[in-house]
């Protein structure tokens, strides 16, 4: 269950992350052929709403690696699973922050911050030996990642 829970919390963090950016790319090759202000407004407002709802899933994707890796003990090393928890307050706060108000500005930091957990995660994964992940998958092991 939580390996399915990392999966699509990162998912969907991921797809809304580039679904913000199309609707940038797609606002801004609407002013350079000359489009209506009004519909560049509308791809803006859509492209805010994208990168503030993709914190919403990376908070599952952080809760469930963190407890995958407390459970498991050799999914990442520790300093990183401590980074990890760290994600979780953050992400919300995060999701809190566009638009406006007094957590404004974690808006750009909580992007840096997924950003460069990205990755540190994929080179920590990247380092370790195949054989330190590859566990035979028997109804215990499942039971004790589950």
């Amino acid at each position: 269950m939580l390996p399915d829970a990392a999966l699509i919390g990162g998912t969907l963090t991921g797809g809304l992350l580039l679904l913000s950016q199309a609707a940038s790319i797609a606002a801004a090759l609407l002013v350079r052929t000359g489009g209506a202000p009004d519909a560049v407004r509308v791809l803006g407002a859509m492209q805010d709403a994208l990168l503030n709802l993709s914190s919403l899933p990376a908070v599952l994707l952080f809760a469930a690696l963190v407890l995958g890796a407390l459970r498991t003990g050799r999914l990442l090393p520790r300093w990183l699973t401590g980074l990890t928890l760290l994600g979780v307050p953050f992400a919300v706060l995060d999701g809190l922050s566009y638009d406006s108000g007094p957590l404004e500005s974690i808006g750009i930091l909580g992007l840096v911050f997924f950003l460069a957990w990205s990755l540190l995660v994929g080179g920590a994964l990247l380092a370790r030996p195949v054989t330190d992940l590859a566990v035979p998958m028997t109804s215990r092991t499942t039971a004790e990642v589950s």
